[in-house]
């Protein structure tokens, strides 16, 4: 058995020789083995850092509607179209491939789903977007915004701006303007000022040194626009003054 064994392994051999003489069998040299190990160790770090970027992108996507300033909104949670699919019936934010944006009910019960497809957007004009026309996707019903700043409230509207973070709202009829400051590194400062005298006061801070000088800079563009906002406000109806730089 032991010399039937070593006859076969011999033969072996010699085949395996033949093969590479002609050609057949490809020989790889140490260098050639060690630059190949060293391109995989490369793919499979790539893949971690894939599935790493995957999971931090899981985090990342949950839907947001920020707004803290007038009339702007910052949406987060988008979702690329290639990584997952809305609900069936999830009304979507959505934003094409040339960058537009759309809105859109996703359909999975459509006809185009038996030619493979794995649903459309309907939008509420009538048309379709495919999947070959979406890059991503918001679901918009998620979406809320907290109206209780002051930039949301139907009751107040803006009238004037500064170069120095100031905005500022007022409420026809009432002496009482509403100041948001925005330009240091506290957050958010709100002032009430009183149109009559000039007077200004925060509301949401300690009145610490930083915010006195803030105040002298609100005092000084009440002092400039005084005259206007003394007539709209026995007017009843405050107007929009130029930004004040």
């Amino acid at each position: 058995m032991e010399k039937e064994r070593k006859k076969e392994i011999d033969e072996e051999l010699i085949n395996t020789e033949k093969r590479i003489l002609a050609g057949e069998i490809k020989t790889t040299s140490l260098a050639e083995f060690k630059e190949r190990q060293k391109e995989k160790r490369k793919q499979l770090r790539n893949m971690s850092q894939a599935l790493k970027a995957k999971s931090e992108m899981s985090d990342y996507n949950k839907v947001k509607a920020i707004s803290a300033n007038y009339q702007t909104v910052s949406l987060t949670g988008f979702t690329f179209l290639a990584d997952r699919l809305p609900d069936d019936c999830e009304e979507c934010l959505v934003v094409e491939r040339d960058g537009q944006l759309s809105a859109g009910c996703w359909d999975i019960g459509t006809r185009r789903t038996e030619d493979g497809e794995p649903g459309v957007f309907h939008q509420s004009r009538g048309g379709v977007l495919n999947v070959s026309d979406v890059l991503a996707w918001l679901p918009i019903e998620k979406c809320s915004i907290d109206i209780k700043q002051i930039c949301w409230n139907p009751e107040y509207h803006l009238i004037g701006s500064t170069a120095y973070g100031f905005t500022v709202y007022a409420k026809d009829s009432d002496p009482c303007l509403i100041v948001e400051y925005t330009g240091g590194n506290d957050g958010t400062i709100l002032f009430n000022m009183d149109v009559r005298t000039g007077s200004c006061l925060a509301v949401n801070k300690d009145d610490k040194e930083e915010i006195s000088c803030i105040k002298g800079g609100l005092k000084a563009w009440c002092e400039d626009n005084k005259e206007r906002l003394i007539e709209d406000y026995h007017s009843g109806n405050y107007s929009v003054l130029p930004e004040w730089v």
